[in-house]
């Protein structure tokens, strides 16, 4: 599986629209088979996004990342991993050994948004959204008026 995670300074670039490099890793039955770098110069979203695909990623694993742009690159078929944070060496070996849901990786604030996913890029269930709560004891899904869900 390809995977790719935007690079500065070592780390994971903490907003995905802004990163610069992209580090792109192909991971083998959980280890690291190979690795490359590229260039982001695209700043529309789209451009970017088709750059990603045109690499051959099936995972983005990052930090912050804008939903317009999150949202092309799924429909492009790359899959996102958000509020990630981390050395870039760390975040790869926790991704292959199926680890990258440990606390230390989750961008701080963002505890509960992002999805980790094991050394198969596949993630757990997805929790039940906003408004698909269980019932209250008349029949109707909780409201979130107001709050922006």
């Amino acid at each position: 599986m390809r995977i790719a995670i935007p690079v500065r300074q070592g780390r994971v670039s903490p907003v995905f629209d802004a990163a610069r490099h992209l580090w792109i890793v192909d991971v083998e039955e959980g280890c690291q088979a190979g690795c490359s770098r590229t260039v982001l110069s695209q700043r529309d979203p789209l451009d970017r996004a088709k750059h990603v695909c045109r690499c051959g990623v099936k995972l983005l694993i990052c930090g912050a990342i804008s939903r317009p742009l999150m949202m092309t690159l799924t429909s492009g078929g790359v899959r996102v991993v958000p509020f990630i944070c981390g050395s870039i060496e760390e975040v790869i070996a926790a991704f292959s050994e199926g680890r990258l849901d440990e606390e230390r990786f989750q961008m701080p604030g963002a505890k509960g948004f992002g999805r980790a996913v094991d050394a198969a890029g596949k993630a757990p269930s997805a929790p039940a959204r906003p408004g698909q709560g269980a019932p209250d004891r008349r029949g109707r899904a909780p409201q979130h008026h107001g709050k922006g869900f």
